[in-house]
């Protein structure tokens, strides 16, 4: 890792540019150190407060920004790819809150469940729950599903306007994919 790029990076991520870079520093194992990937490390372990939050609030943004009917828009037949492309997001969204509430910088989404096994506060069967979801071949029931998902998980989150609104909105969203 350049030097330069490093104290980039960590400036960037501290102020809430949340990127891979993040999770790959902080599991970096130098080969020749002069110490200073010891410090990035120190500097992001664990995720700050402040970014934690701001990081929170950013996910949980997209969940109440329209009437919970919209969903049934994407629940049509003939919509696989847009309601697919809607709830990969939405996975995004609920693992960025996840891993913010519990003070860790996201990795990809690659070995979710056990990545997901590790995480101290989280929703029961998260990783089972969002294969569920995807793969359901009913759409209203593998919105529901993923809905409930983020229901939890915003019930986990610290208390925000975004993560507010969110816990009064995900259940109108419920209902109404029922």
């Amino acid at each position: 890792i350049g030097r330069e790029w490093g104290y980039v990076a960590v400036e960037s991520l501290l102020s809430g540019d949340v990127t891979g870079s993040a999770d790959a520093l902080v599991h970096a194992v130098p080969l020749r150190t002069t110490g200073v990937v010891e410090s990035w490390q120190a500097k992001l372990t664990p995720m700050p407060d402040t970014v934690a939050h701001a990081v929170i609030e950013d996910a949980a943004l997209a969940w109440g920004g329209f009437a919970p009917e919209g969903f049934l828009t994407i629940a049509r037949p003939g919509e696989t790819a847009s309601r697919l492309e809607y709830m990969t997001g939405d996975v995004g969204r609920i693992l960025r809150v996840l891993y913010a509430v519990n003070r860790q910088w996201p990795p990809t989404t690659k070995r979710l469940e056990g990545r997901a096994d590790k995480l101290a506060v989280k929703p029961d069967r998260l990783a089972e729950r969002i294969e569920e979801a995807l793969t359901e071949p009913d759409p209203r029931r593998a919105l529901r599903t993923l809905a409930e998902v983020q229901l939890e998980t915003a019930t986990l989150a610290p208390d925000g306007p975004n993560v507010l609104r969110a816990r009064r909105w995900l259940p109108r969203v419920i209902d109404v994919l029922r």
